[in-house]
């Protein structure tokens, strides 16, 4: 959260809630050649009761970025989890984060280890600091330049059934997605955001 905060808003905050459910994240990158770019992010929320929504929200991506913090290792070792939600994908790229490199006088978790388990999991490996907003602008225009890329070879098709609208519940401040057959909800996500496509 975090990380995409300081791409996004160019602030991070060190009193950051945790995110509840999955929180929605759009922004549009104009080029000189009249190129635009749509980027958009689902932040899942990292806790294990969670973990459930996560299949829903990675599907049709088509890049998956893990992050860890360099002074936890349960946040480390909880990668090989987060990568067996991505086992039935196809064509994702994954990006393996090591963040707060702010803080390497706490580090438990070196680069070494990082890279090694990168190259276990076939994934790009960045090191930054949201807060200190290290690499921060390398990561993310890594991530446009692979999007563009990997959504020319491997267009996705559409799901037709999905209208692609997203509201905010009155009733529960949470973002919903319809569908245009039976009209229920399919998901909701964190009250931090809301967008309509």
């Amino acid at each position: 959260t975090s990380i995409i905060r300081r791409y996004f808003y160019n602030h991070t905050d060190d009193n950051e809630q945790s995110t509840i459910g999955a929180m929605f994240l759009q922004k549009f990158i104009d080029y000189t050649d009249d190129t635009r770019v749509q980027l958009q992010f689902w932040d899942t929320a990292g806790q294990e009761r969670y973990k459930a929504l996560v299949p829903m929200y990675v599907k049709g991506a088509n890049i998956v970025l893990i992050a860890y913090d360099i002074t936890n290792t349960q946040s480390f070792e909880s990668i090989d989890r987060w990568v067996g939600f991505l086992l039935n994908l196809q064509n994702v790229k994954i990006v393996l984060i090591s963040n707060k490199n702010d803080l390497a006088h706490k580090k438990v978790i070196s680069n070494v280890m990082g890279q090694r388990k990168a190259d276990e999991i076939d994934a790009q490996f960045f090191d930054v600091s949201a807060k200190e907003n290290t690499n921060i602008n390398k990561l993310f225009d890594y991530i446009i330049e692979t999007g563009k890329k990997v959504s020319k070879s491997y267009p996705q098709e559409e799901d037709k059934s999905i209208v692609k609208i997203k509201k905010l519940d009155p009733d529960t401040n949470l973002l919903k997605n319809f569908t245009d057959t039976a009209g229920e909800y399919i998901d909701s996500v964190s009250n931090k955001c809301c967008s309509i496509q």
